[in-house]
């Protein structure tokens, strides 16, 4: 009687794989090996561990973007001191402001865009500085 059980019963996965062809094994252990890492990846894309850049964040040193924009004004006979935000991490086309102050006292925002991943900058002066010295 207990035979009769067992032939109705249904197969077990390890049995189907063991009685299959190496070849045909091996696809088979391929493909779910392929599939089981692409949900891996896929959940740590969801979960945020893998990120992809796609917008070009750069990290930008604030003390480096004052001195460039402090050594162009004195190239142009203006004695300034700028102060630019403490972190600057932002995508490519991100406008930020820095302040420019002379010893005198006047001052000019300053309006900066980053250009590239590299993290260089263009910059505009709101007013300018050279002519009311």
């Amino acid at each position: 009687m207990s035979e009769s059980t067992n032939s109705t019963a249904q197969p077990r996965m390890r049995d189907v794989i063991a009685s299959m062809r190496p070849q045909v094994t091996f696809w088979w252990g391929s493909l779910m090996g392929t599939l089981a890492a692409a949900v891996l990846v896929f959940a740590m894309f969801i979960l945020g561990i893998f990120t992809f850049n796609i917008g070009g964040v750069v990290s930008i040193d604030p003390k480096r973007a004052a001195l460039e924009m402090q050594y162009e004004l004195e190239q142009q006979g203006v004695e300034v001191s700028v102060v630019c935000p403490p972190v600057i991490v932002a995508p490519i086309g991100f406008s930020f402001e820095c302040v420019a102050t002379t010893p005198k006292g006047q001052f000019t925002q300053v309006d900066v865009t980053i250009e590239n991943v590299i993290g260089d900058l263009m910059w505009s002066y709101r007013y300018d500085l050279t002519s009311s010295e």
